[in-house]
């Protein structure tokens, strides 16, 4: 939750472009008092009501220097529009892997390269945000190069046993 963040604490910064996900890790300056958000409520079942509270937060990104206001104090994550605020690394991992998972059930012909470009950086930022998704990753390309190398090479043999077989039967012919 954004109200336990504190200074020297990190948040994740996930920015939206058209065809591309980007994340960008912020070093937190301070945070601001958290305040009630008016809203409007009927009179008589005010009893028990707790407002809700929001914050501000300042964060260094990339060596400049922001506020991220409004950000709900019960809240782990905020959607901008173009960027969304995570305050944990697990966190932005769910809001990745729920981007990824919409971006991969709706790729159709019309916008199914700016789709990849996304699902993409998704696998990007998931090996930076998940160690283990990481090396699976690295095994699993491993072992496509492996398998590949194997069919190359089956293939190259085959060939030479097909030669051979050739130049026996010529040998072999009076």
């Amino acid at each position: 939750m954004f109200s336990q963040l504190r200074q020297g604490g990190q948040i994740y910064i996930l920015e939206k472009g058209e065809s591309k996900l980007t994340l960008k890790i912020g070093q937190i300056v301070n945070t601001g008092t958290p305040t009630p958000v008016h809203t409007t409520q009927t009179v008589g079942l005010t009893y028990g009501f707790q407002p809700n509270m929001e914050m501000v937060i300042r964060a260094n990104v990339d060596g400049t220097e922001g506020d991220f206001p409004h950000l709900p104090c019960d809240k782990c994550s905020h959607d901008y529009g173009n960027m969304i605020i995570c305050d944990s690394r697990e966190c932005a991992l769910s809001e990745v892997d729920a981007i990824n998972q919409r971006s991969t059930q709706i790729i159709d012909p019309v916008n199914i390269k700016n789709l990849r470009s996304i699902v993409a950086s998704c696998k990007d930022i998931f090996k930076v945000l998940n160690p283990n998704f990481a090396k699976e990753e690295a095994r699993d390309e491993a072992i496509n190069l492996l398998n590949e190398r194997l069919d190359n090479f089956e293939k190259r043999v085959g060939q030479s046993l097909g030669n051979i077989e050739k130049f026996l039967s010529k040998s072999v012919k009076p």
